[in-house]
C-alpha cells in the first residue's frame, strides 16, 4: 500500500478525507505508532490547507491564494504519504484499522499457479527444406487455448537411429509459445528421423506430463 493514489483529487473530497485521518491519527497517536511531533505536523499542514480551499473557491480567490492553497495541499499530502507509506505499515496496526484511516486494503494472499496434470496433442508434418511445423493442443480442448496456468510448451526432441525409451530422455528442448511452433535442421539431418515429444509448462517452470513420442522423417 502507497499513499500516493490515495488522497482524493478535488480539493473539497480531500479535505473530507483529511479531517478522518488526520482527527483519529489525532485522537490515538499510540495506537497507529505515530510520534506525537509527526502527528502536531500533520494536523498543522492540513488545518492551512482546509483553511485555504474555500478562500480559493470564494469570491475573494486570487491567482496568489490558489498558488498558496496548492502549495498548502502538496506539504500536507507529503506528510500523510510520509505517515502512511511508513509508520502506518507497522504489522501491529490491523486491516480495520487502516481502514477506519479511509486507506485501501489490499489482499495480501497470492493465488498459487496451478500444477499442470493435463498434457497437449501434436502433430508434426513438412514445411520446406530441413523444416517441421509442430501444431499442438490441449488434450481436454478442441481449440488452440493453453490450459489454465500454462506460459507455454517444451518441446523434447532429437535425431535418432531408433525411438527413445521415454520423452526425457531426448536432448534438446524447445519453448513453444503459440502453435504452430516451427523446427528447423541443420543440412546432415534431412533424411533421418526426428522423435519429438511436447508437454505444458507453467510460470515457475513446473511441467505437467508429456504427450506421447511421435516421429517424422527431416525434410
Amino acid at each position: 500500500m502507497r499513499g500516493q493514489h490515495i488522497i482524493p483529487q478535488r480539493d473539497e473530497d480531500a479535505v473530507l478525507w483529511g479531517e478522518n485521518f488526520t482527527v483519529k491519527i489525532d485522537a490515538h497517536p499510540n495506537k497507529y505508532w505515530i510520534e506525537q511531533a509527526d502527528v502536531t505536523e500533520l494536523v498543522g499542514k492540513f488545518n492551512v490547507f482546509k483553511n485555504y480551499v474555500p478562500q480559493a473557491k470564494g469570491p475573494e480567490s486570487t491567482h496568489v491564494i490558489i498558488v498558496e492553497k496548492d502549495q498548502a495541499r502538496k506539504a500536507f499530502e507529503e506528510k500523510a504519504r510520509s505517515i502512511i507509506n511508513y509508520q502506518l505499515q507497522n504489522p501491529k496496526i490491523t486491516d480495520a484499522d487502516r481502514a477506519s484511516l479511509g486507506l485501501p486494503i489490499h489482499d495480501k494472499t497470492h493465488t498459487p499457479i496451478g500444477i499442470i496434470d493435463t498434457y497437449p496433442i501434436l502433430t508434426a508434418e513438412a514445411q520446406g527444406s530441413r523444416h517441421l511445423k509442430l501444431d499442438f493442443h490441449d488434450k481436454d480442448k478442441a481449440n488452440k487455448a493453453k490450459p489454465y496456468g500454462a506460459n507455454g510448451a517444451v518441446i523434447a526432441y532429437e535425431v535418432l537411429a531408433s525411438p527413445p525409451a521415454k520423452a526425457a530422455d531426448l536432448r534438446y528442448t524447445a519453448l513453444a509459445t503459440r502453435t504452430p511452433h516451427i523446427l528447423e535442421f541443420d543440412e546432415p539431418d534431412r533424411g533421418k528421423t526426428v522423435y519429438i515429444a511436447i508437454c505444458w509448462q507453467n510460470e515457475t517452470g513446473h511441467r505437467g506430463p508429456w504427450s506421447d513420442i511421435v516421429s517424422q522423417i527431416v525434410p
